[in-house]
Order: C-alpha cells, then structure tokens, then sequence
C-alpha cells in the first residue's frame, strides 16, 4: 500500500454528473467533494472555535448575518483561509497535488467557496 492509495480509500463516494466537464471541474467533483465531505467535522469544528474567538456575538445575529460572516471570514481571514485550505489540500494524492500546484489559483478559489457553501448549510452546527 502506498501513502495515495491509502488515501483514496478514505474518501467517501460522492456521485456527480461528469459529462462534458473541464479539468478543474472534473478535479472538483472528483477530488475535492470527497475530501470535503471526509473533512466535514474537521471543518466545523475549527470554524466553530474560530468564531468563537473572532465573533462571539455570533449566535445573537440573524441568518444572512452569520452568512456574511462566514463567507468575510473564510475570505479575508488568512489564517483561517490558509488552516482550511491546508486541511483539505493535505489529502490530495501526489497527481492531484501536482495538478493543484499548476493551478492553484484556480482550485485554491474553488476549495474556498466549498467550504462557505459547506459551513452555511450546516450553520446550526456552529452554536
């Protein structure tokens, strides 16, 4: 067994339409959803703590409010931009990592908004 291997087999299945996609798309669907959804608690609960520093008013604010929050958090906060991006991008195979380094720009973006999209849709989990 070899260190990619395994880390294939811990990614759980997620079924998507892969017709007619472009390669970063492709990645997407095949790559990162797993990943995310594998890292799922481990995404919550290190914005759970963040916004437990950051933003302990949080629960106080209404929905669309914490929203923002999340999405300027994930986006302006570097640190935990770079902590999340980092949990994500360490379960890439070697293949997929070389494939993330010549586009990083790119799947850096997308990784980013799958985890605010993630973290909204599972906001209750945050109180």
């Amino acid at each position: 067994m070899t260190r990619d291997s395994d880390l294939v087999k811990l990614r759980p299945i997620v079924n998507f339409n892969s017709d007619n996609l472009k390669k970063a798309e492709s990645f997407q669907n095949k790559t990162l959803r797993p990943i995310l959804k594998f890292q799922n608690q481990f995404l919550l609960y290190n914005f759970k703590n963040f916004i437990k520093t950051k933003e302990p008013l949080f629960n106080a604010y209404n929905a669309l409010e914490q929203k923002k929050i999340i999405r300027k958090s994930v986006k302006e906060d570097q640190r935990l931009k770079n902590h999340l991006l980092s949990s994500v991008i360490a379960y890439f195979t070697i293949e997929e990592l070389e494939f993330y380094t010549e586009n990083s720009k790119e799947i850096s973006k997308r990784i980013a908004s799958m985890i605010i999209q993630r973290v909204e849709d599972q906001i209750s989990t945050l109180y």
